[in-house]
């Protein structure tokens, strides 16, 4: 679900799994993992728009910039 509602909007998922994580719903790292799927969805979508919009190496450029966000996030969660 979140990486459906990621591809739309990354901050209607970042609140509603807050506020599940900080009513004891849901486990801190369910949400983390869930923040961090939704973030993966909205960054393809948005890839997919600049590939579209501005070419090849504009679209290289910022997947390798997206990539070492992903990697950082999915690092921070993993290790933590």
């Amino acid at each position: 679900t979140s990486a459906l509602g990621g591809a739309a909007s990354l901050r209607a998922v970042t609140f509603s799994v807050s506020e599940l994580a900080s009513s004891g719903a849901i486990m801190v790292s369910v949400a983390a993992t869930a923040i961090i799927l939704a973030m993966a969805s909205n960054m393809i979508v948005k890839l997919v728009l600049i590939q579209r919009a501005g070419g090849t190496k504009i679209f290289l450029v910022c997947a390798l910039l997206f990539s070492i966000i992903l990697a950082s996030s999915i690092a921070v969660l993993v290790f933590h």
